[in-house]
C-alpha cells in the first residue's frame, strides 16, 4: 500500500471542508473570521445538507486533518485526474459522523417506491427521504497529487458524477454505481 504522506490543507479547503461540519468550536470560527469570512457565511456553510463530523469527534477542518495523520488508510483508490482517495475507519464509540449515502438494495421494499430522481451537478441521481441518517466510523479524503487535500467527508466512498469524468472506464463504474445508491435526505415527519 501506498505510503501515505502529510496532507496539506489550504485556508480555502478548510473553509469549504466546514459543510460537513455539524458544529465548529470557536477556535475554528475565530480563524475563518480573521481570514475575513463573515459569522453569516461561516453558518450558512455550516447549515449545508449532506455527510456531517459528529462534534465530539471532531471541532475544526484543522483538527480532522491532524487526526487523520493517526490512522492508516485501508485502501487508496488512484482516479485518472491524478487525485487519490483515501478511505480509512476510525474506531469512535457512537460513530464519527453522517453518512448520507445508501445501497437501493438496503431500503426495505415497503419504502423503495420513495426513491426519486433529481438533478445534482448535471446528472440524474437517486434520493430518499428518511428522518434519520446513519452514523458512520468511516471517512473519505481526496488529495492532488501534491498531497493538497480536495474533500474530506464522513460515509462510504462514492465516484464522481460520469458528468464530470471523462475515462470511459471511470464513467461506466460510476454510472453502476449511481444507478445503485441514492442520497439520504432528511425528512421531518
Amino acid at each position: 500500500m501506498e505510503e501515505q504522506k502529510e496532507f496539506i490543507l489550504t485556508d480555502e479547503k478548510a473553509f469549504y471542508l466546514i459543510k460537513h461540519f455539524e458544529k465548529m468550536d470557536e477556535k475554528g470560527m475565530l480563524y475563518f473570521q480573521q481570514m475575513g469570512h463573515a459569522s453569516e457565511a461561516i453558518n450558512h456553510a455550516l447549515s449545508s445538507i449532506g455527510s456531517k463530523f459528529y462534534a465530539s469527534f471532531c471541532a475544526n477542518p484543522f483538527e480532522l486533518i491532524q487526526k487523520i495523520a493517526y490512522f492508516t488508510p485501508f485502501e487508496v483508490i488512484p482516479q485518472t485526474n491524478g487525485n487519490r482517495a483515501f478511505r480509512y475507519k476510525i474506531a469512535f464509540e457512537g460513530g464519527i459522523g453522517t453518512n448520507t449515502l445508501v445501497n437501493i438494495q438496503a431500503i426495505p421494499q415497503t419504502n423503495k417506491s420513495t426513491v426519486k430522481k433529481v438533478i445534482r451537478n448535471g446528472f440524474q441521481v437517486n434520493v430518499v427521504e428518511r428522518n434519520f441518517f446513519d452514523p458512520t466510523n468511516e471517512l473519505v479524503l481526496i488529495c492532488n497529487s501534491l498531497n493538497e487535500v480536495t474533500t474530506v467527508f464522513p460515509g462510504m466512498y462514492a465516484p464522481a458524477f460520469p458528468t464530470q469524468l471523462v475515462d470511459k472506464n471511470e464513467v461506466e463504474a460510476s454510472k453502476l454505481f449511481w444507478e445503485n445508491h441514492a442520497f439520504i435526505i432528511k425528512s421531518f415527519l
